[in-house]
């Protein structure tokens, strides 16, 4: 971009409030405690660089502690997430719960808007258990939010009774905020 003016590349913009590098090459040198994301040393393997970046052995680390612990697993008191578990999933009569299908081609949102890649996703179509498809044809009726849609059906043994899988991403699909409960019929 600059080479009618000069051949180098120019430092990128330097940020005085962050503690990371701003060079093409990257920091090179001991990185400080507060912002080390993994421990890696030269020649040594993952956990065994850890005494590299210690004062001592199972002690604290040079620049100091990285941060402030946020959970402390001792406290008895405020800590009832842990202990609220959520119920087992209960199928209902005549309702599937629909939960995202991610696909390699088309579930991201822009994708699918490419000849090339909306040639590779799937049509839209909906994922059920083999025992749950008796009676029912290759296209189902599917309500979803007051709206039906038609849609191709795949079966599948390993596919979890009382769930339906729909695909993200796909044209038509957009009306789906999962998980949400849905009716089916033949």
């Amino acid at each position: 971009m600059l080479a009618h003016i000069n051949v180098s590349e120019p430092k990128p913009p330097e940020d005085p409030d962050t503690p990371m590098s701003f060079t093409m090459e990257g920091y090179q040198g001991p990185q400080p405690g507060a912002v080390l994301s993994r421990y890696w040393y030269p020649g040594w393997n993952s956990v065994q660089a850890l005494n590299k970046f210690q004062i001592e052995v199972g002690g604290g680390l040079h620049d100091g502690r990285p941060g402030v612990r946020v959970l402390d697993l001792s406290a008895k008191e405020g800590m009832d997430y842990f202990r609220q578990i959520p119920a087992k999933f209960q199928t209902r009569a005549n309702a599937w719960l629909a939960v995202p299908l991610h696909h390699i081609f088309g579930s991201e949102e822009l994708s699918i808007h490419t000849k090339g890649v909306s040639e590779l996703s799937p049509e839209p179509y909906i994922l059920l258990n083999d025992a749950e498809t008796e009676g029912l044809g290759d296209r189902v009726s599917v309500e979803i939010n007051n709206q039906i849609m038609e849609l191709k059906l795949h079966k599948s043994a390993l596919w979890p009774k009382g769930a339906a899988g729909l695909p993200v991403g796909l044209p038509d699909m957009d009306v789906v905020k999962f998980p949400v409960w849905i009716k089916i019929s033949g």
